[in-house]
């Protein structure tokens, strides 16, 4: 059975998009990750084809593809440190970007973070975390994208865990949208802090290095709410 998104449109009947890509009157009830209270939602523009769980492409030059750390390895501060200082200059890069190009930004460097951690292991949530809200984004920024821009191609400066100056080709949101594109995406974020959260539940260990790598994604969050 093939899951389905509720994505609330501009007409006045609710659409799903299924993962064939189509789009169908809702007749049964669906819960939307990015809920939010009825003067804040988001009416995105139709999404731009065939999405739900598909391999998004690294759009940043001079990417590195390799984990930071074995997936063997256990929960350590060090490592939990680093991966806060990862996602906290992720939040500085993205802060240096004009507002149009910072959902689509936050994205990419969710995208790229999501990659250098292990799939598996003691760190494997906050991997999955990062992945789904790096996703959830951008099904997000192709719904709310100013079609009548192209992409630029934005120059991220060196940062202390990534010391190098790396160019993205990022897609600016709609002017008109931007304020609610924003509140979306940092629902988004939210959702990823909870999920992590809960995924620490029954370790006390667990809940004290997650929690501080959830407080780091508040960046994110006040970034996207600026």
């Amino acid at each position: 059975m093939k899951t389905k998104f509720l994505i609330p449109l501009l007409s006045t009947l609710p659409l799903v998009l299924g993962l064939d890509g189509a789009l169908t009157p809702a007749n049964a009830r669906a819960v939307s990750p990015w809920t939010l209270p009825p003067s804040q939602e988001l009416a995105p523009i139709p999404v731009e084809g065939h999405y739900g769980g598909e391999d998004l492409s690294d759009d940043s030059e001079g990417s590195d593809a390799r984990t930071i750390f074995a997936s063997s390895l256990p929960l350590d501060l060090e490592r939990t440190n680093l991966i806060i200082r990862m996602i906290e200059d992720a939040s500085d890069r993205c802060d240096r970007v004009i507002n149009i190009y910072q959902i689509d930004c936050v994205r990419s460097e969710y995208s790229r973070i999501s990659k250098l951690l292990p799939s598996s292991g003691a760190y494997s949530d906050v991997q999955e975390a990062m992945a789904d809200a790096a996703r959830d984004l951008e099904r997000l920024v192709r719904a709310t994208r100013d079609r009548d821009q192209r992409r630029a191609r934005v120059r991220l400066p060196a940062r202390p865990t990534d010391p190098r100056n790396r160019n993205a080709r990022l897609r600016p949101t709609s002017p008109q949208m931007l304020g609610r594109a924003q509140a979306q995406a940092a629902a988004i974020i939210d959702e990823a802090r909870t999920q992590l959260i809960r995924a620490a539940a029954n370790s006390d260990k667990r809940k004290t290095h997650f929690q501080k790598v959830a407080q780091a994604m508040n960046s994110s969050k006040v970034l996207l709410r600026s």
